[in-house]
């Protein structure tokens, strides 16, 4: 079961759909947990550029949606991270997880 490797908790600043004047609206989710590590990877962006990922963030597949591309996350050590990518690893929730690219 992936949820015995989420060791960390991220704060994350998630990106939701642009308001009727244009404003993004976003919401904060405290504590979120997952597994954090650091290492380096070429992904593709939302707007379609290769971006260096700098750390890979494993979480729970209940937790995707908050890891919308452009998110803010707040690392265990508090560095701040961009959510570049989030890919689903298994669709059972209790079993899978999700992989999400960070810069």
């Amino acid at each position: 079961m992936y949820a015995d490797w989420y060791d960390h908790t991220v704060t994350v600043e998630t990106v939701g759909a642009s308001g009727d004047w244009g404003a993004v609206t976003t919401t904060t989710h405290s504590g979120v947990p997952c597994m954090v590590e650091s290492t380096e990877a070429v992904v593709i962006s939302p707007e379609g550029s290769e971006v260096r990922a700098t750390s890979v963030l494993y979480a729970a597949i209940p937790d995707r949606d908050k890891f919308t591309p452009g998110s803010q996350v707040t690392l265990p050590d508090g560095r701040k991270a961009l959510v570049l990518s989030r890919d689903s690893t298994d669709s059972d929730p209790d079993l899978g997880g999700i992989t999400v690219h960070l810069a």
